[in-house]
């Protein structure tokens, strides 16, 4: 038993599994907050729904998450040392 991050009592089981379900969202929350801050979105609009800023949403998400992908994967390759060096 241990305690997770909000304080709460739970088996190393499923904070083990907790760990392991996040890591096929991860990428996409990131590039969520991104795409709001971007966009400048405030308060709960439903990703891809009927209204435009949704829709937006949803695209500009997908869009970043890619390129985040992509950096990453090329930043293990090597491709972006230099590059990453002069920032």
């Amino acid at each position: 038993m241990m305690k997770n991050k909000r304080g709460k009592i739970v088996s190393k089981r499923q904070n083990a599994s907790g760990k392991r379900a996040f890591k096929n969202v991860e990428t996409w929350t990131e590039a969520f907050m991104q795409a709001r801050e971007m966009l400048r979105v405030e308060g709960f609009h439903a990703i891809n729904g009927k209204t435009l800023q949704g829709k937006a949403l949803y695209y500009k998400t997908k869009a970043l998450r890619t390129a985040n992908d992509a950096r990453r994967a090329a930043k293990a390759a090597g491709l972006l040392q230099a590059y990453d060096e002069t920032e």
